[in-house]
Parts: structure tokens; sequence; C-alpha cells
């Protein structure tokens, strides 16, 4: 029996090389895409985005039993709505979804309120970092901050302006993005 074993072939390509090789097909996948077909490119990206942000609640989820990671249960609780919201912009951008409202300021005001409410998920996270406060609190104020980002967007029509058709971005648009991304880095 032991006449037949067949020796291990040493792999000519080192990991590295093939996570270098597979890096660059994909950035090259990306780049031709983004150069013909944008809205494509950029409904990859954000599903992308998308599927990071739905992980990083995944993730902090099956962790949440440990006592020091458990302050991380309420950035996964924001990201997981997150998620939602640029859900809702990417599929209403591209037109899947004809049932909520279109145009180019609905879209941007979903923008502001998820990078709104990542960034209120992270400074929560920080001002509250060594205390534990149960979770199901935390899941509530970010259900009520997401439903009223929505039912502002899309009922009371009290969102502010963020795009304007042949003006491009308003003010308050400007002005949000350096505030609201910096924190994500």
């Amino acid at each position: 029996m032991g006449a037949f074993a067949v020796a291990p072939v040493a792999n000519p390509w080192p990991s590295a090389t093939r996570g270098g090789i597979f890096v660059a097909d994909v950035g090259a996948a990306l780049w031709f895409i983004r150069r013909y077909k944008y809205l494509l490119f950029h409904n990859v990206s954000e599903m992308f985005s998308i599927a990071v942000a739905f992980t990083v609640f995944m993730s902090s989820r099956s962790s949440r039993s440990y006592l020091a990671t458990r302050p991380f249960f309420f950035l996964g609780i924001a990201y997981l709505f997150v998620a939602i919201l640029d859900l809702l912009r990417t599929l209403q951008y591209s037109g899947v979804i004809g049932a909520l409202p279109s145009g180019a300021d609905y879209a941007e005001n979903r923008w502001v309120a998820a990078r709104g409410l990542q960034a209120l998920g992270t400074l929560v996270l920080l001002a509250r970092l060594h205390r534990i406060a149960p979770n199901y609190l935390a899941f509530v104020a970010i259900i009520a901050a997401t439903a009223v980002a929505v039912i502002s967007i899309f009922w009371w029509n009290m969102f502010l302006l963020c795009f304007l058709e042949g003006q491009e971005a308003t003010p308050f648009k400007e002005a949000s993005e350096p505030a609201l991304t910096p924190q994500a880095a």
C-alpha cells in the first residue's frame, strides 16, 4: 500500500505571487469596467463596500460573547444599517427599485445619511469603549437613527439638499464629505 504513495508536488507559484496576480487581474478588470461602463463599476464598488460592512457586522456579532470585543458589537450594528442604506442607494441609483422616489438628490441624501451613521457609530464606539451598555439599547438607538434618516429623506422631505440638477453638489454636500469621511480612515 505504501508503494503507491505520491510525493507532494511543490507549487511553482508562491502564495504571495498568486495573490498579487489575482489582485492585478481584479484591478485590470475594474479599470476596464470603469472605462467603458461607469455605472456598472460604481455598482460593483458599492456592492463590495456593502459586503465589507455586512462582514463587519457578522464578525462583531459572532464575537459579542467575549467581554473584550463587546463594545465592537455596537459598531457592527451601525455598519449593518450603513450597509442597508448603501444598498437602498445603490439599487435605487441603478433603477432596480422603482417604488422609491428617484433623482440624484435622493441618492446623495442616502449617501450622506449612511456616512453620518457610520461616523456616529465610530464616535459612539470611541466614547463608550470602556463602558459596557446593553446591546439592545445600542440596537434600538441605531434603528431609531436610521428610521429618522429614511423618514426625513422620503416622507418628511426635511433632509437638506445635496444635489441640484445643473449645479452639481450643494455646499452642504461639499462640507459634509470631508467632515464625515475622515473617521473611516
